[in-house]
Formats: C-alpha cells, sequence, structure tokens
C-alpha cells in the first residue's frame, strides 16, 4: 500500500486481524488503531479481512443471553464470544438495559421491590426480565408468587 500513507507493520495487521475477528466495524478499528476508515477497508481487502459492514441491533434473545451471563459471573469477554460481539458493545448494552455485575441467584427483597417498581410503572414482562437477568418465566413466577402473597 506503499506512499499512500503510514506504512502497516505486522503486529498492526495482526490487531487489525484480531479486532476484524471480534466483529467490530472499520470505524470502531479505525478509532481503537489510529487509523481512517478507508485505510482501515483498505488493509483488510488487500489481506482478504472480512470486515462488520454494520453494527447488529440486539435482539431479544441477545438481551437474555447478556443479562444471563451477567447473572452467573460471565466476565464481558466471555458474552462477546458468545454472541459474536465486541466487549464494549456488551458494557454499553448492559449499562443502557441497566444491568449490573452484581447479581444474586435467589430472589431478594431488593428484587422484588425493583421488579413491582417496574411492573408498577407499566415496564413489561420482557424488559423486566432483562433488566433482572431472569426470563420471562421467572418473571411470571414470582409475580403469581407475590399476588399469592398479597404483595402484588
Amino acid at each position: 500500500m506503499g506512499g499512500r500513507g503510514k506504512e502497516w507493520t505486522t503486529g498492526e495487521i495482526a490487531e487489525l486481524e484480531r479486532l476484524a475477528k471480534r466483529h467490530l466495524t472499520s470505524a470502531q478499528i479505525a478509532s481503537i488503531m489510529g487509523r481512517t476508515k478507508d485505510a482501515v477497508r483498505g488493509q483488510a481487502w488487500h489481506r482478504g479481512i472480512k470486515l462488520q459492514t454494520t453494527v447488529r441491533p440486539w435482539t431479544y434473545s441477545d438481551k437474555v443471553h447478556l443479562a444471563w451471563g451477567i447473572r452467573h459471573g460471565k466476565t464481558y469477554e466471555e458474552i462477546a464470544d458468545d454472541l459474536h460481539r465486541t466487549r464494549e458493545g456488551v458494557a454499553s448494552e448492559a449499562k443502557h438495559l441497566g444491568i449490573t455485575r452484581q447479581r444474586h441467584h435467589a430472589w431478594t427483597l431488593g428484587d422484588d421491590a425493583e421488579l413491582l417498581r417496574m411492573r408498577s410503572e407499566g415496564i413489561s414482562r420482557k424488559q423486566c426480565a432483562v433488566r433482572l437477568g431472569v426470563t420471562h418465566a421467572a418473571i411470571d413466577a414470582r409475580l403469581e408468587k407475590l399476588r399469592k402473597d398479597g404483595r402484588w
């Protein structure tokens, strides 16, 4: 790619390959590597490296997997590998959904209060499930128990 810009080192090419395998877009890779999008695209094309062309929207299944992973102690890197996403994308989506890394496996009074608050605000059962890191079936079962106990 001589003469048009800064030459790519062997280390940079290896980094490009590593980042491409993490399904980052050319813009994301360019930002990380301090290169232009065009330089990243050109080097990837020249080397036969496939780049992610767009950022994929998060599906309900992705969000459940994210919440489940956090609840069960997986790292953002492990979840990113499972979902073929970036660590940064996983962390950003977790923050966006209000999912924290400190989750308990058993329902707590705090979980119950949070669930009841969200439902009273009209938040859907599916969204409650994502935020609490459980399935929507677990939400239904917990709401039924709270009804039987006269708490909802």
